[in-house]
């Protein structure tokens, strides 16, 4: 009788470890559909311990099947990327010349992104993040 309580007590328990909750482990998943739109928000610049903080507006559009392309305004200045790929709902890309190097990265929920820029020369650097909501 011991066996069979101690059987049943150790298949509850098993049962209940084996229904946990096992999103949190999964990657998000997210297509071209899921970039694509335009966002509002801020992107803050440090640079020599300085920080600086304007408006923003990013615009993402798809570019083939398979690829976004990035183009963000503040005041007096565009930025736009070269069609970029991306996995899930992460980007990363890094180019250098000139002695000058570039490391993007950006990320999305669908309604929310995040992008980081770090420009790196020699011992100088600047970080620049844009927090931006889907218009």
């Amino acid at each position: 009788m011991k066996v069979l309580k101690l059987s049943l007590f150790l298949f509850a328990i098993l049962s209940i470890t084996a229904c946990g909750d096992d999103d949190d482990q999964m990657a998000a998943v997210c297509s071209q559909s899921d970039w694509v739109g335009t966002y509002s928000g801020t992107i803050t610049c440090v640079e020599d311990g300085d920080t600086d903080t304007e408006d923003v507006t990013v615009t993402i559009t798809a570019s083939g099947a398979d690829n976004i392309i990035v183009s963000y305004e503040q005041p007096g200045i565009t930025t736009t990327y070269d069609p970029l790929p991306f996995t899930n709902c992460e980007f990363s890309l890094t180019a250098s010349e000139q002695g000058i190097t570039l490391t993007s990265t950006g990320e999305t929920d669908g309604n929310n992104i995040t992008l980081t820029e770090i420009y790196s020369a020699g011992t100088e650097s600047s970080t620049c993040t844009i927090e931006a909501t889907r218009d």
